[in-house]
Parts: structure tokens; C-alpha cells; sequence
């Protein structure tokens, strides 16, 4: 279980260790650490207290714990959820666990595929966030803030705030603090309507596509071009993220096809912080290219 000691996280670790006894589960905590670097002192404060708050709660229930820290200044949301990905993924894998627990829910849903929306991915680019994807499970995806709330004040459960949630200055922030509240008292429900609306929405953009179509850690040229352009865009949106690329729009991929249909067979161009290349064969991307690197 990726726990952080915020709300959402402290509830995932008390429902987890109530189910675990009956279903004979075996658990553990896995707490990610930012790091120290270009933060001020309260954030580092919160940081610190966060692990210690885990690590206590952790001994507590008598499960594993284990911790991973960035020596690096990670500077942007994507910087630090990619990292968390990274550091749960190999402690999973290390310590033969069958998968990577995580406590989103759905206020961080909605959240997350508005603002893909805000920067224009269109249907192909939002977040396939699902209760199981893989090695991940997220069992309160479908729990609204409030229940979540109250649970953790019916079973006296300890929570921090992280201080950075606070700044109105990040734009998902301000959805969370302002436009999101206010819609919901305008009209009651319209969180979960949007919700069910933007899930629906996701689903519609999946395709089914051929097997043949990935070819040597890119996608097969030939096979790319004998489908629509809404599934072309579609393809290259699942192909962006699997490669850690997540702030692309809809015009990227529309650039992306416009290449596929020049007379040209060949070309390496740069395109949404990757290196593309698009040969007779196979289309491929390297990530990520530095820009002015000092």
C-alpha cells in the first residue's frame, strides 16, 4: 500500500488491515519521500512528520515497512507522481507482492481528467484510472471525499494536510478548493454525475486494437496506417503514457498523424518532450529529450 498520511491514504490503510484478518492478506506500507531539495522549511517539515506518522502507523497493525527517498529536487506533480510510480513498483516487485495498492478517489478522478480536458487531450488523452490496471488496485475510486471523511473521524484516525495542497496558484488546487465546491452546491451530485460522465467518456475512446500493432518497444507503421485516424490518435495517446509522457494535447497528436500521411518515409523530429522517429518499418519515441540543459 502506497500510504502518504494524508486523509485518503490512512483510510486505504485502516480498511485494507480490517480486511486482511478475514481475508488472510498479506500487507505491507510503502511511503515515498519527495526529498529535501528547493522546498521550503514547512514543506520539508510535513514531509518529515508525514514518514514518521506512516512509519508509527505501520508498527502499529505489525505490517513491513518500507521507504524510499529522492536525493533529486523533483519540481512538478508529474515529476513527483512519476517517481512514486517508480519507487512502489520496484518495492512491489522486489518484495513479491502481488500488487501496488493506491488510495485515489473520486474527487482525485475528476480532478485529474478535467484538467486533461482544460489542456485539451481530448477523449484519447485522459487518465485510464481504473480499480485494477495491472499491478495496480485502487479500491476507493468510486468513495467521495466526504465518506471518506467520515470514516477517519468514526474510527479516530490521525491525518496530515500536506501544506502545498493549499496554494491556489496550482491549478488543480483551485478545482479542488473553488470550482469543484461550488458546483456541487449549485447542484448536489454533480460530482459523482461527472464522475459516472467522464468514466463513460474514457471508455468510449478504447478501441480494440490489433495484436501485431506494437513492434519492438514502438508501434508498426503498416499497421498504424491501416486504421481510422480516431483510433490512430488512439494509439499514439497509449503510446505517449507508456513511455511516462502525460502532459500532451489533442493538437500533438493530430502532429503526429499529419507525419504518417506526408510523402516522406522517413523523419526524426521532436514533439511533446520526446525524440520521434518514424521509419519504413515502425514509428518510436525516446523520452525525455533536455532542453537547454545548463
Amino acid at each position: 500500500m502506497a500510504v502518504s498520511g494524508g486523509l485518503d491514504s490512512m483510510v486505504l490503510l485502516s480498511v485494507m488491515c480490517r480486511l486482511a484478518t478475514a481475508e488472510k492478506w498479506r500487507l505491507g506500507v510503502v511511503f515515498v519521500h519527495h526529498g529535501d531539495a528547493g522546498v521550503s522549511g514547512i514543506q520539508k517539515a510535513y514531509r518529515d512528520q508525514a514518514l514518521e506518522l506512516v512509519r508509527a502507523a505501520a508498527a502499529r497493525f505489525h505490517l513491513p515497512f518500507f521507504s524510499s527517498h529522492s536525493e533529486t529536487f523533483l519540481e512538478s506533480e508529474e515529476e513527483m507522481r512519476n517517481f512514486r510510480k517508480k519507487e512502489v513498483e520496484k518495492i512491489r516487485q522486489a518484495q513479491n507482492f502481488e500488487f501496488s495498492v493506491w488510495a485515489h478517489h473520486q474527487q482525485d478522478f475528476v480532478e485529474t481528467q478535467v484538467l486533461r480536458l482544460i489542456r485539451g487531450t481530448g477523449p484519447e488523452g485522459l487518465d485510464p484510472m481504473k480499480f485494477l490496471r495491472g499491478f495496480e488496485l485502487r479500491p476507493l475510486l468510486k468513495i467521495s471525499r466526504v465518506e471518506l471523511e467520515e470514516y477517519a473521524q468514526q474510527h479516530a484516525l490521525v491525518w496530515l494536510e500536506d501544506p502545498s495542497n493549499q496554494d491556489p496558484k496550482y491549478l488543480r488546487n483551485w478545482l479542488r478548493q473553488t470550482w469543484l465546491p461550488l458546483l456541487e452546491k449549485k447542484c448536489p451530485g454533480a460530482l459523482k454525475s461527472m464522475a459516472r460522465s467522464l468514466e463513460i467518456l474514457r471508455e468510449s475512446a478504447e478501441v480494440d486494437l490489433p495484436q501485431d500493432l506494437w513492434l519492438d518497444g514502438g508501434i508498426s507503421r503498416s499497421v498504424l496506417m491501416t486504421l481510422s485516424r480516431s483510433q490512430q490518435k488512439q494509439v499514439f495517446a497509449i503510446y505517449l503514457r507508456s513511455r511516462g509522457q502525460w502532459h500532451f494535447t489533442h493538437n500533438h497528436l493530430e502532429e503526429l498523424i499529419k507525419y504518417l500521411d506526408v510523402s516522406r518515409k522517413e523523419h526524426t523530429f521532436k514533439l511533446a518532450q520526446m525524440q520521434w522517429y518514424f521509419t519504413c518499418e515502425r514509428v518510436f519515441a525516446e523520452t525525455p529529450f533536455v532542453v537547454n540543459p545548463e
